[in-house]
């Protein structure tokens, strides 16, 4: 006979200690459309293949959620939302590196959440783009970190892109209006000549369009709300329109800002 005892996870000394690192290591994890992943624990590191542009991560029509906690606690995951970690007096770090693409794609309402101490991307990519027809309810990305987000990193020549854009590929069905892109830290770093922070709207995730691919869909909001905004080395924050519709507009708030 099989027995199944359950319990709260206090139980189980699960909650005595800080959470363990999550690590993929070259590996490649890809979701069917419309499934949640959620990456909960301690460190999170991510490390791509190194030369492969194939996304190593990757959701489609769903959230894709990296939380990251150095306390002991519960974190309570409801797909699409944001969790409460108000009660954790420490996060911890989410890194993504050696050419890792994370891909948070979709056609409905997919959202990418970040929650953690620090976000850093060095030779790495993000993408939160919307091809479908129908518009995106809300927010696509919402990322809330306590210290920095730091994208690329000059004296390594490490770039990174952070990259949400409404885009109708291939000259086929029209695309709806994208999500807003939700960014707060305590400091927000972007470094480095090919460094890129930007929303809008693409023609086949390119800048240039014929008739047959121009989408009437516009990218979503970019707001940013962060103590100290660091912009450096050739690095770019931008909102690109390729489409028929307004443009994608940017809001910062900063009580410092650095450019150079």
């Amino acid at each position: 006979a099989v027995s199944i005892t359950s319990a709260e996870p206090a139980a189980w000394g699960f909650l005595s200690s800080g959470a363990g690192e999550i690590a993929v290591e070259g590996a490649r994890l890809s979701m069917g459309d419309g499934q949640d992943l959620s990456f909960v624990g301690g460190p999170i590191r991510i490390e791509g293949p190194g030369t492969d542009a194939t996304p190593n991560v990757e959701t489609y029509s769903a959230s894709l959620s990296l939380i990251s906690v150095d306390a002991p606690g519960e974190v309570a995951i409801s797909p699409g939302s944001a969790p409460n970690l108000d009660l954790f007096t420490a996060l911890g770090p989410v890194t993504l590196s050696n050419g890792t693409v994370l891909s948070a794609n979709g056609a409905d309402d997919q959202i990418l959440i970040v929650r953690s101490d620090s976000l850093t991307l060095e030779d790495a990519t993000v993408n939160a783009h919307h091809f479908g027809a129908n518009e995106h309810p809300g927010v696509a990305v919402d990322v809330s970190v306590r210290d920095t987000i730091r994208l690329g990193r000059e004296s390594l020549g490490q770039t990174a892109d952070f990259l949400s854009f409404a885009s109708r590929t291939g000259g086929g069905a029209e695309v709806g209006n994208a999500g807003d892109v939700l960014i707060s830290a305590d400091t927000l770093l972007l470094e480095g000549s090919g460094t890129t922070l930007a929303v809008g709207s693409t023609c086949d995730l390119g800048f240039f369009c014929s008739s047959a691919t121009r989408p009437a869909g516009e990218g979503g909001a970019l707001d940013i709300d962060v103590d100290r905004l660091v912009v450096r080395d050739g690095a770019e924050i931008f909102s690109v329109n390729a489409g028929l519709g307004q443009g994608s507009p940017i809001s910062i708030r900063a009580r410092s800002v650095e450019v150079g």
